[in-house]
């Protein structure tokens, strides 16, 4: 086979991640174009990382608006806040960095471990949130950076949450139907 037609989208012949193909929309091809697995992973994550990272910009606009806004406890407002990130997560993550069709069974399930998740956070939030707001009190800060103490518990607890999360996904699409 001539390596111009190796480089065709579809070709059987193993692919390096220099090919024309590594650069094509379908999944399947992407999925030869690497052939290391780590580097393989690592770009996997990193577009979870940045679909996280927009998922997480409209969970810390709605953190923000109903502890700030609202004067919700950092607990309740992460609870509601987190599944907003977190279904656009799933739903923008699932054919663009797992490439799989989702199920209303497999839907269930991501929402049953979020739920254990964001308690489970919101927990940990909440502590780090009393812990720094104690800390911030006996401050000479403005009584509006005294108040942050939620939202900074809550960048601090992210990036945790985010490998957990990515790590679950992982598991669950391994068995879904590739799309």
């Amino acid at each position: 086979m001539s390596a111009r037609r190796a480089m065709k989208c579809g070709s059987t012949m193993a692919m390096s991640s220099t090919t024309r193909c590594a650069r094509s929309r379908h999944a399947t091809c992407r999925k030869r174009a690497y052939t290391d697995e780590p580097s393989r992973a690592m770009n996997q994550f990193l577009r979870f990382l940045v679909l996280s990272g927009l998922g997480w910009l409209c969970d810390f606009a709605t953190f923000a608006l109903l502890s700030q806004g609202f004067g919700m406890s950092p607990f309740a407002a992460n609870v509601v806040s987190s599944y907003v990130g977190v279904t656009f997560v799933w739903f923008t993550s699932l054919k663009t960095v797992f490439y799989r069709s989702g199920s209303r069974q497999a839907l269930a399930m991501y929402w049953t471990y979020q739920l254990v998740s964001i308690m489970a956070y919101s927990q940990l939030l909440q502590a780090v949130a009393g812990a720094l707001a104690g800390m911030l009190a006996t401050t000479d800060l403005p009584v509006a950076l005294r108040s942050a103490g939620g939202l900074a518990a809550k960048i601090l607890v992210t990036p945790l949450n985010l490998i957990t999360n990515f790590l679950f996904m992982k598991f669950l699409t391994r068995s879904m139907r590739p799309r």
